[in-house]
């Protein structure tokens, strides 16, 4: 891995619970923050790349605070919880929830639902914070569900069952859209490290950055066998921890149809031996690239720096194809036939 530490203890290189804002629709480090927690030894935490690690502040060395106490208010019918998952049990199909502040744990969400974050000066940036154990979200089949303005960090699905090896920072079957999320530093032990989608998925200024797939796997970002649309934002600097990880920012596969709008951006992932480091496409899979839409500096030691389309998968573009795709290594666009 180049220019990368993957290490097996929190705190190690990463410190075990970054205060995270988005600023300029980038992650930035602006704090750290811990809350005591046990079983965590083993579990792999991810260290940020050289360019994430220097902005950590030289506070990130001092005494740490702990982490702004959860609030989650329903704004469509009254009252507040100390947890998304109590918050989501008692609320009814088509309300909007508001998040303040850091909330851990796992929660599955089976009915239409919109989550909002909300910031301020006394409870930061509104967090959901898996601590390692497990998808953070787990949205089912059926559902419609808006996350805005929410960091979604420290998911872990670390399973050896399907469906809870993959989707670190979120598993989803319905039919999500991300706006100005961050989706960072999550892993799964198989496929899609941070986003592991079976429904129709639409990100809008999202960042999906610095997630890992621990096992030979693929989607160490994004893994989607559906349609995913992607209007600006970042997919960068996902990881593999084995030998390789197959579309290190994005996978897909089974007729997935994959769009990226505006300005987004598929850069520095590092898929180790596998094949397609930006992006990674077969069985019938596409991906469309248009308006300033851009895949670069993404490396393997496989083939397909740039995208690798397997079989039927097909790429194409909105003007030339070194507009959209530059900068990679080995080499930029592979088409290898079945």
């Amino acid at each position: 891995m180049r220019g990368r530490t993957a290490v097996t203890e929190p705190g190690l290189g990463l410190p075990e619970r970054a205060g995270w804002a988005i600023a300029g629709r980038d992650v930035i480090v602006t704090n750290v923050l811990r809350r005591p927690r046990a079983g965590t030894a083993g579990v792999l935490v991810l260290a940020l790349v050289a360019s994430l690690a220097s902005a950590l502040p030289a506070s990130a060395t001092a005494p740490t605070q702990s982490a702004p106490e959860c609030k989650v208010t329903n704004l469509t019918r009254g009252g507040t919880r100390g947890s998304l998952s109590e918050a989501v049990l008692a609320a009814r199909a088509g309300d909007t929830l508001q998040v303040r502040g850091t909330c851990f744990g796992n929660t599955r969400i089976g009915k239409d639902l919109t989550v909002v974050g909300r910031a301020s000066a006394a409870s930061g940036t509104p967090t959901l914070d898996g601590e390692y154990d497990g998808s953070v979200l787990h949205i089912e089949r059926g559902t419609t569900v808006v996350i805005d303005n929410l960091v979604i960090a420290h998911g872990s699905a670390n399973g050896l069952t399907w469906p809870r090896q993959s989707g670190g920072g979120i598993w989803s079957a319905g039919r999500l859209t991300l706006k100005d999320v961050a989706i960072v530093e999550n892993s799964a032990r198989d496929s899609g490290g941070g986003l592991r989608l079976e429904g129709p998925t639409t990100l809008i200024d999202t960042d999906v950055s610095y997630n890992v797939v621990t096992e030979n796997g693929d989607g160490c970002g994004i893994a989607t066998s559906t349609r995913l649309t992607i209007r600006g934002g970042r997919v960068m600097g996902n990881i593999h921890q084995a030998d390789a990880c197959w579309g290190a920012g994005i996978a897909a596969w089974a007729g997935a149809r994959v769009t990226l709008l505006g300005n987004a951006r598929v850069r520095e992932n590092d898929a180790g031996i596998g094949n397609g480091a930006g992006i990674f496409i077969n069985d019938g899979a596409s991906v469309a690239l248009q308006d300033a839409s851009t895949v670069t500096a993404n490396t393997t030691t496989g083939t397909g720096g740039g995208i690798l389309a397997e079989c039927s998968a097909t790429v194409t573009y909105e003007g030339s194809k070194g507009d959209h795709v530059f900068g990679n290594t080995p080499n930029q666009v592979v088409k290898l036939l079945c």
